[in-house]
């Protein structure tokens, strides 16, 4: 993958890159550590995996979420140990436009509708998922993570 300020000359996206005399692949993206690099060095591609990789996770536990037998409180408590890290791994790096923390906010209700045991055709508003489900805000999260990450 070439990475690149503006548009790859001609003679520049003609280049191959070999190690050892075996010519190496040219991707679109690539995984590293964990977090999806794209030429542009957009995070849209990323947090659309993070998006995709915390839903998975939220389908496997959504069973016990909706269970009767735990209390609401136990059930925040699973969706923040389980889903919030899978959802924010990497994101102090990502520069977050407000497209970006809608959708990650669309991921937050969908939480809280598998907690109150709904579906998205109970036609609840935000506002009053929010208010029966108590999560923290999507800009509240990424503060938190990227101020812990400044400390280090």
């Amino acid at each position: 993958m070439w990475l690149s300020e503006g548009t790859l000359t001609e003679a520049e996206a003609s280049k191959t890159v070999s190690l050892d005399g075996n010519v190496l692949e040219e991707v679109q993206s690539f995984c590293y550590l964990g977090q999806v690099i794209s030429p542009a060095g957009s995070m849209d591609v990323e947090i659309s995996h993070r998006i995709q990789c915390a839903r998975s996770k939220l389908s496997v536990i959504g069973p016990v979420l909706r269970s009767e037998r735990l209390s609401q409180q136990s059930k925040i408590s699973i969706v923040k140990q389980i889903v919030f890290p899978t959802l924010l791994y990497g994101c102090e790096t990502w520069n977050t436009t407000a497209t970006d923390e809608s959708r990650l906010s669309a991921l937050l209700n969908a939480c809280r509708l598998r907690i109150l045991r709904k579906t998205r055709f109970d036609h609840l508003t935000t506002e009053e998922m929010e208010a029966r489900v108590q999560l923290p805000k999507v800009r509240t999260l990424l503060a938190k993570r990227r101020l812990g990450f400044c400390h280090h």
